[in-house]
């Protein structure tokens, strides 16, 4: 292979435009210069936007605004416990072992019961706030004929745990449905899950894993 100078001699020997300019040493040292500190740069970007994406996706916020007292809804503050190897879901083929990300710990919730119907929604909220921010939400769905449980995934609001990640919020949700099953010993055909922005998407996952679901 010829070196760039006398490759570049070669083609001005034959080019129709005559004589092309020959790069000099230092034109060459600042291209390489240039695509080395761009490539770092963009090594970077990708880096930091890997570590950084839950804090991009999820925005907890930690306190409470109102309760469904304040929309004049009875309710029950409820402790869920998640179980230690909790990142590791039945049936979720295609869902990653959460590993330490997916430590044991407990989730905040609101019973709302509804004693007009035997139907229950677990209600999966979206990326921002907590479940005080989505108390119309509530009411609506309430009013449709629901009891409901509403939670906060680790990270959120009442709720304990480190940052949420998106393996985190999965188990939540099992979580969550187990509650209704064994402390509630409601039946999973009376169950139907829902879900706001981020949280469709965790419902839907939820409700793969659990077919017998009122959908």
């Amino acid at each position: 292979m010829l070196p760039l100078k006398s490759l570049l001699h070669t083609l001005a020997m034959v080019s129709p435009f005559g004589q092309l300019p020959t790069p000099s040493n230092t034109f060459v040292k600042t291209a390489l210069l240039t695509g080395s500190i761009i490539a770092i740069a963009y090594l970077g970007a990708c880096l930091a936007l890997y570590y950084y994406q839950p804090k991009l996706i999820f925005r907890p916020l930690p306190f409470l605004t109102s309760t469904p007292a304040d929309i004049g809804l009875a309710y029950e503050d409820v402790q869920i416990p998640v179980a230690p190897n909790a990142g590791t879901l039945p049936d979720a083929g295609t869902l990653p072992d959460a590993g330490p990300l997916a430590d044991a710990g407990t989730l905040h919730g609101w019973w709302l019961p509804n004693p007009m119907t035997d139907r229950t929604l677990l209600f999966c909220h979206g990326n921002y706030g907590n479940i005080s921010y989505n108390l119309e939400r509530i009411r609506f769905y309430y009013d449709l004929g629901f009891s409901i449980l509403a939670f906060d995934y680790r990270g959120y609001g009442l709720s304990s745990g480190p940052y949420p990640n998106e393996q985190n919020t999965y188990a939540d949700a099992e979580a969550a449905w187990q509650y209704l099953l064994t402390e509630r010993q409601i039946s999973p055909e009376s169950i139907t899950v829902m879900g706001h922005s981020m949280g469709g998407a965790i419902a839907i996952d939820l409700s793969v894993r659990h077919p017998n679901s009122d959908r």
